[in-house]
Order: structure tokens, then C-alpha cells, then sequence
């Protein structure tokens, strides 16, 4: 994405719908929709398992934007295209094809610790966090767009975490040392949007 401002990202996405619904422009809106983001990561961090860092096709956001020096001397830097809070987003509704959302998990650790650096730092209103973050996340998402989730349960359960949404997952995989680590897959389909609050089936 390089420097793109904001605006920039956004033009590109109104600019892609334009065209794409536009049945006059059909070779045009190929054109166009190459050149916009279909992908966000909605707290990217340093971008630690992307295979392509810079990936155009993506919006890499991240409310940091920082550098450190860890303890074993590795430079950590956070630098997102842009800087929000998933919590509330600067995108219009149905944006996006496939949505990241791998936010802290540890709530035991220092303000100031390399790990606290990494992944960063639960709030102790976590719940109420990661469920608007989840609202967010789904808001954004096209019809039948994609959520991966990621979540390491060190401290908090995934069981618990899953409570954050009413939207229930697709499948799911463990990964990690300890099998803590987990990806899971939501869709974004009319059934599994809240209905008066109640839990739906996704």
C-alpha cells in the first residue's frame, strides 16, 4: 500500500464500486478493481505471518505506529497504512472481500515488555472491546465476505472469547507449540447477522 493516504484508500474503494456496478464499464471495472484493496488487516502489528508485507491487495491497519528495539536486539516495526482503531473504522459498510482481525490476547502483562510490544495489551473491559471489534469487522465485510480470526488462549479461552460475537464460526484449526493458538473462519451471510440480539447460526 505504501503511503497512500486514507483518502486515497477510500476514493480507491468508492472508485472500484462505481465501475464494478456500472454494466457499461465491464473491462474497465477489471481494470479498476485490481488496483483497489479487497483485503483488510484490521490490527496488522508488524504483519508477522504475511508472506508479502506489502501486499497492495490489503490494508494493513494497526491503531500503533512505532518502532522498538526488543530484548534479543530484532527491530520491531508497527507502520500501517492506517491508523485506527477496530473498534470504529474509517471504511464504508461491505468494503472488503476478506477480513483480518487478530487483536492482543494477553491481559497479564507489562505496559512496557517486549511482549506487550509485539502483540500488545488487553484492556480490562476486553470483552466489551473484542465485541465491537467483531461488529466492526463484520460491518465492513461484503455479503459472503470472509473473517479469520486469530487468537492464542495463554490467558483468556477462545471459549470465552467466542461469547464476544453472535456469530457462529465455519471450522476452525489449532496451531502453535501447545496447540494454543487458533484460526478460525466466520462468513458473512444474512443468517448470521444479529437478529433482536439472539445467537444465529452462521
Amino acid at each position: 500500500m505504501g503511503n497512500q493516504s486514507l483518502a486515497e484508500l477510500t476514493n480507491s474503494l468508492k472508485l472500484t464500486e462505481t465501475f464494478y456496478n456500472n454494466p457499461h464499464n465491464q473491462m474497465e471495472s477489471l481494470t479498476i478493481k485490481e488496483l483497489a484493496p479487497t483485503v483488510l488487516d484490521a490490527c496488522c502489528g508488524s504483519r508477522m505471518f504475511w508472506f508479502n508485507k506489502e501486499n497492495p491487495n490489503v490494508i494493513f491497519q494497526d491503531i500503533r505506529n512505532e518502532s522498538h528495539t526488543l530484548c534479543d536486539g530484532r527491530k520491531l516495526n508497527i507502520s500501517p497504512d492506517v491508523v485506527a482503531n477496530f473498534t470504529n473504522m474509517p471504511y464504508a459498510d461491505n468494503s472488503f472481500k476478506l477480513v483480518v482481525f487478530d487483536p492482543p490476547h494477553l491481559e497479564k502483562v507489562g505496559e512496557t515488555s517486549w511482549l506487550a510490544k509485539k502483540y500488545g495489551k488487553l484492556p480490562t473491559d476486553w470483552p466489551t472491546m473484542l465485541k465491537d471489534g467483531f461488529k466492526e469487522c463484520f460491518r465492513v465485510l461484503e455479503p459472503n465476505g470472509v473473517l479469520i480470526f486469530k487468537w492464542n488462549e495463554d490467558q483468556v479461552k477462545v471459549s470465552e472469547v467466542l461469547k464476544c460475537t453472535v456469530v457462529k464460526p465455519l471450522f476452525g484449526h489449532t496451531t502453535g507449540r501447545h496447540g494454543k493458538t487458533h484460526w478460525i473462519t466466520f462468513m458473512k451471510v444474512a443468517l448470521a447477522l444479529p437478529i433482536d440480539g439472539k445467537e444465529v447460526e452462521g
